[in-house]
């Protein structure tokens, strides 16, 4: 079972967020790290989902909880962004890792995606 949780980078909605609780309760993380929202180019989208990582990890206590990463709209993101956003899933050890959403997520953004699961598998 998945948490879908507010994007833990901006912290504007829920600042308290209760990580530790919903890390015992559920099997892994999907942060709405909408980079898209809130920074542009490889290397931000890049800093953002690694920021992402690091303060859901920090803040359940569990250096090896799962996490898929939910990276933005994929119209509001080139595929330079989404390369950024893919290496830093692959660096910081995510799950898996998508857009909003798969209707409009491009050939090339895809490509960039799974460069995840190919790594991933093998």
């Amino acid at each position: 079972m998945g948490a879908i949780i507010p994007d833990p980078v901006t912290q504007r909605y829920w600042p308290r967020f209760p990580y530790a609780q919903v890390r015992a309760r559920y099997d892994v993380i999907l942060p709405m790290s909408y980079w898209t929202l809130h920074a542009s180019g490889e290397r931000l989208a890049y800093r953002h989902t690694r920021d992402a990582m690091r303060i859901i990890r920090s803040r359940t206590g569990d250096p090896a909880v799962p996490i898929h990463l939910i990276g933005g709209i994929a119209s509001r993101a080139s595929n330079a962004e989404v390369r950024g956003f893919a290496r830093a899933a692959i660096a910081f050890g995510a799950t898996g890792a998508s857009l909003y959403d798969a209707a409009i997520t491009t050939a090339g953004q895809w490509t960039q995606l799974s460069r995840i699961s190919r790594l991933r598998a093998g």
